[in-house]
């Protein structure tokens, strides 16, 4: 039985909640997406996008935060096995043709002694907030073992995946690609205790 690197829910949001969620986000203030930890460097080469903050605890986003807090709950609890606490922080994200946006191949924890913290990123959630009709480009890839394969995602699904996992926005050529994504939080794997997936289960 081949492993699972990640797990797609469908329609976890509909387009008016997605159409919502886009407008509220926008609201707030905009900055360039960085990489690194901590959001210390932008690199142009590696990510062009612009990205809007939000508050897990900001009671409009409620509905939106528990539902992605249950997908995760049970993509790590039939795959992953990871020991996250929560969510701290939802990331709005613009990637437009304007500029080829794009995030190239990069991973969400951080493997590095860079910080201190004893807590770092265990799962990533990503939601397609745009409808692909609206974009060309902008595919969303995963690269377990090294072999590239794409995750077909339509307007509202879910992408629970390790935050260890490698992977990539492509650069979008026509349009504006939104998403949202956050992270789950746990204490740092040991270098002997990898993300594993446990068996094969995409949701159907």
């Amino acid at each position: 039985m081949n492993p699972t690197f990640y797990q797609v829910f469908r329609s976890l949001f509909t387009p008016a909640e997605c159409a919502e969620l886009r407008a509220y986000a926008q609201a707030r203030p905009e900055q360039p997406g960085t990489v690194g930890y901590g959001g210390r460097q932008t690199v142009h080469d590696m990510r062009r996008a612009q990205v809007q903050w939000l508050d897990v605890a900001d009671e409009h986003l409620s509905t939106c935060v528990a539902r992605l807090q249950k997908v995760l709950h049970r993509a790590n609890a039939h795959h992953f096995g990871l020991d996250w606490k929560a969510c701290l922080d939802l990331q709005f994200s613009t990637y437009a043709a304007w500029n080829q946006g794009h995030y190239d191949w990069h991973r969400d924890d951080n493997p590095g002694p860079v910080h201190a913290r004893p807590y770092d990123r265990l799962l990533s959630v990503a939601v397609l907030l745009s409808n692909p009709a609206e974009f060309e480009g902008g595919t969303f890839e995963v690269r377990p073992q090294g072999e590239v394969e794409t995750v077909p995602l339509m307007q509202g699904d879910c992408c629970v995946f390790p935050a260890a996992l490698l992977h990539r926005v492509t650069p979008v050529t026509k349009g504006v690609r939104h998403s949202l994504v956050s992270w789950a939080e746990g204490p740092r794997l040991k270098p002997s205790e990898p993300a594993k997936p446990k068996t094969k289960g995409k949701q159907p």
